[in-house]
């Protein structure tokens, strides 16, 4: 069974997409800030992270620099997320090998096929 790591400081996103993907027969593991993110990445060596761009404690560009530099996990697909419109967080986010960039709000039709998608390379 493949492994998601939802890292989002905001609940109730954590808890919609947490619900759909396990509809969809995925372990997922959360977190709620960017220190627990990498903390929970590091333990639980997900498949693929969904990282919020916009988080307390460390944000996702930070996590995502983080993992990048973890040699057991520099190869994790990562799809970005923010509701904030700013192209720095896409070009940076990019950089750093980001496989997407979500815009919040977005439904399940839109994040399915990018985690299939991303876990189907890893």
């Amino acid at each position: 069974m493949k492994k998601v790591l939802i890292a989002d400081d905001d609940e109730r996103i954590r808890t919609a997409m947490s619900i759909r993907l396990r509809d969809e027969g995925y372990e997922v593991v959360l977190s709620g800030d960017g220190d627990e993110a990498i903390e929970v990445a590091r333990r639980e060596k997900p498949n693929l992270v969904i990282l919020d761009v916009v988080m307390p404690k460390a944000n996702g560009l930070a996590v995502a620099e983080a993992l990048r530099g973890e040699e057991d996990l520099e190869r994790v697909p990562i799809i970005f997320m923010t509701g904030k419109d700013s192209p720095g967080y896409f070009d940076a986010a990019m950089e750093l090998n980001g496989i997407a960039f979500l815009g919040k709000p977005f439904d399940s039709n839109t994040l399915l096929p990018l985690v299939s998608t991303a876990l189907s390379f890893s």
